[in-house]
């Protein structure tokens, strides 16, 4: 078996090469740590976000999270098959669907972040906490100048 060659120089000495390659193994350690909860990436974001804010129009929660809303239907589908989300139509407007997470859903997203802690570990180990704090810092004011709405200073939590 050959030991595959390094990766170019001009590849290396960029940051965004870096980043992407580095995004490509977290989202594969990220895919493989919520296998464990029967969650997807998205359906674990859509988790996240009622937990977090309570009911919300279906819409509202797919713009919350930058997801397409065609896209949504298929991750709330999920949700909705697993028990995790409840749907129901709004009274004030009928044409809108108002989500819920449920009781299991909470479980399964404990379940979740709990994996996924797990996976940061393996994914930054080579980093002390202190050093994935200076990364998460960063990455987070990069991505508050590009979206300031997304990523509000006011309440960044330790990167862990």
């Amino acid at each position: 078996m050959t030991t595959p060659a390094p990766k170019p120089l001009a590849l290396r000495r960029r940051l965004p090469f870096a980043l992407v390659t580095l995004a490509t193994a977290a989202r594969r350690d990220t895919t493989q740590a919520l296998a464990g909860s029967d969650l997807g990436i998205f359906q674990h974001a859509v988790l996240c976000v009622l937990a977090e804010s309570g009911p919300l129009i279906q819409k509202d929660a797919a713009a919350r999270l930058g997801i397409d809303s065609g896209d949504m239907v298929a991750y709330v589908d999920d949700l909705l098959a697993s028990g995790s989300v409840d749907k129901q139509r709004d009274p004030a407007d009928r044409r809108r669907q108002i989500l819920e997470i449920t009781p299991k859903g909470r479980r399964v997203l404990a379940k979740a972040e709990r994996d996924l802690d797990a996976s940061t570990e393996e994914t930054f180990g080579a980093l002390s906490p202190e050093e994935r704090e200076v990364l998460y810092g960063l990455l987070v004011r990069v991505l508050a100048q590009r979206d300031p709405e997304g990523w509000p200073d006011e309440d960044q939590p330790p990167a862990s």
